[in-house]
């Protein structure tokens, strides 16, 4: 009679442990927002869409002449790793069975990280209040699958090729201007 659980089915590898494939295929939602920006954008577009501020680039969002719109969004997604590390360390654990990258809870992130966002945080903050408002709201966002909604109605009129509201063009064009204070 064997001893212990049954052995999971499926291919091994050499060294007998079962065999996980390299990359599990995306969801339906995933794909078609994929097929949908590759459609109205370029191929090139389609795989940056996981987040606000990739759509946002994938759409031309963050064209100027100044920097070059990837650098933009680079800097806004290095903005919100940091932003996740330095309050990530500062969430208290409740139980011993909490995740370990919920922190200590003493206040304090890893200096490096601390560092640079700070650093990036004080740019933001002297391009102006309002602008680093919609520079988080670009960034930093709760859940990835959801656009703010100015971004959505700018990408939905840049997709229809018609004329965007004004008042979200200014909410942009303060999270731009943010932007291109972190990017130097």
């Amino acid at each position: 009679m064997p001893r212990g659980r049954p052995r999971l089915k499926g291919p091994r590898t050499a060294n007998g442990r079962l065999a996980i494939p390299a990359r599990v295929p995306a969801n339906d939602v995933i794909t078609a927002r994929h097929a949908w920006y590759a459609r109205h954008f370029g191929a090139k577009a389609a795989g940056d869409a996981h987040d606000a501020i990739g759509r946002a680039w994938a759409a031309g969002l963050l064209e100027n002449p100044r920097i070059d719109p990837a650098a933009l969004r680079d800097i806004g997604r290095r903005y919100a790793h940091l932003h996740e590390i330095v309050f990530n360390a500062t969430v208290v654990k409740t139980s011993a069975l909490e995740i370990v990258a919920k922190g200590t809870g003493d206040g304090r992130a890893d200096d490096p990280p601390g560092e640079r966002y700070a650093r990036l945080d004080t740019l933001a903050r002297n391009a102006g209040s309002k602008e680093r408002l919609a520079m988080r709201k670009l960034c930093i966002e709760p859940t990835p699958d959801q656009d703010p909604p100015w971004l959505a109605r700018l990408i939905h009129a840049r997709a229809a090729g018609v004329a965007s509201e004004a008042r979200d063009m200014l909410i942009l064009a303060q999270a731009a201007r943010a932007l291109l204070a972190m990017a130097g």
